[in-house]
């Protein structure tokens, strides 16, 4: 079995070496790196050229795609590539040494691609160290998964690997999604074709995760707005509902309706209201926020990086501004996508 990297890179000058660090350190090396410069302004282009010329070893070619999107960039690095399978990755990500090894041992037939697990790098600033709380978790047990459910069976590219000959059958990434979904919509399609993903998370990568407010907002609202795409393109009928501890679900009815009602926004909302109502009630929005502190104290506590000062302080309003924002690309979307995704 022959492996293809691909990374599609857009200003990722800042990581994209680190990235490749670990891929030249691979116990199991890459047959060839494919990176694609998606009208990068920062010169990670010539940074990958530089990493080329000095780690000959390592195979990496740079391409450059002018049309901006990472579905055109991506594609355009699987359609360089010689490999039997192709490696997604991204420039913020620093593979693990066994990345590639434990990857590849995953497949078997029936297997259509293999998920790793994204854990968090060490975070720089406070909200880089919120978002690696909250932002791509995936869990610690292995799975195969044959459905797209749109709660579950969606992986990211940031650690994905799929088969070359498959990705080709099912057109590749669609290029008509150009902001955030496109991984998702090519796993729903993977089911589509009568194959499994298995979910590895000994395949571990370490991601590098928004370091600024402005930066969190923007890649929140991007999540969101991508939900009433898939609601669309892979539901006829499809009516969720999230709830704090439970969801409800029926495919049976007419409609496409997505509710996410456990969402930090729309419990202070709903807290907020009550309160409103009946006067005795006024400490329940308060309350809600000292629980979101106490709880992402609970959740550094149980990680190993170390945690910048202020983060456990910020964490509450950095939840809502996050919650807030996606749920603002979702009512977007809805309106562009002619679903009910709220």
């Amino acid at each position: 079995m022959t492996v293809s990297v691909v990374i599609a890179v857009r200003n990722g000058a800042p990581t994209l070496e680190r990235c490749l660090d670990r891929l030249a350190e691979q116990t199991l090396p890459p047959d060839e790196v494919i990176v694609v410069d998606n009208g990068s302004r920062d010169g990670s282009g010539d940074l990958a050229r530089a990493f080329a010329a000095r780690a000959r070893h390592l195979r990496l070619r740079v391409l450059e795609e002018d049309r901006a999107g990472a579905t055109f960039a991506r594609n355009r690095g699987v359609g360089a590539a010689s490999g039997d399978v192709v490696a997604f990755t991204d420039a913020d990500c620093e593979p693990a040494a066994d990345w590639l090894d434990r990857l590849t041992s995953a497949f078997r037939p029936g297997i259509g691609a293999v998920a790793g697990r994204i854990k968090p790098a060490t975070p720089e600033t406070v909200v880089e160290a919120f978002a690696a709380l909250y932002t791509l978790r995936t869990g610690e047990e292995p799975f195969d998964s044959t459905r797209f459910t749109l709660l579950r069976g969606g992986f990211a590219t940031a650690n994905l690997a799929v088969q070359r000959e498959i990705f080709t059958a099912i057109g590749g990434f669609d290029e008509g999604i150009r902001i955030y979904g496109e991984d998702y919509d090519l796993c729903a399609r993977i089911y589509q074709h009568g194959l499994a993903i298995r979910y590895e998370p000994l395949a571990a990568v370490f991601h590098h995760h928004r370091t600024t407010l402005p930066g969190l907002m923007r890649q929140s609202f991007n999540f969101g707005y991508c939900h009433p795409y898939l609601l669309r393109r892979h539901f006829r009928r499809m009516i969720l509902i999230e709830l704090p501890a439970t969801s409800w679900e029926r495919n049976d009815l007419p409609g496409r309706i997505w509710l996410d009602l456990a969402s930090a926004d729309k419990k202070l909302i709903v807290l907020g209201i009550l309160a409103g109502w009946f006067p005795w009630l006024f400490w329940l929005p308060a309350g809600y926020l000292l629980y979101l502190y106490v709880d992402a104290r609970r959740r550094f506590d149980r990680e190993a990086f170390p945690i910048p000062r202020g983060a456990r302080l910020a964490a509450p309003g950095l939840l809502l501004a996050k919650s807030a924002a996606m749920t603002a690309g979702r009512l977007v979307g809805s309106a562009r996508y002619r679903t009910v995704c709220l």
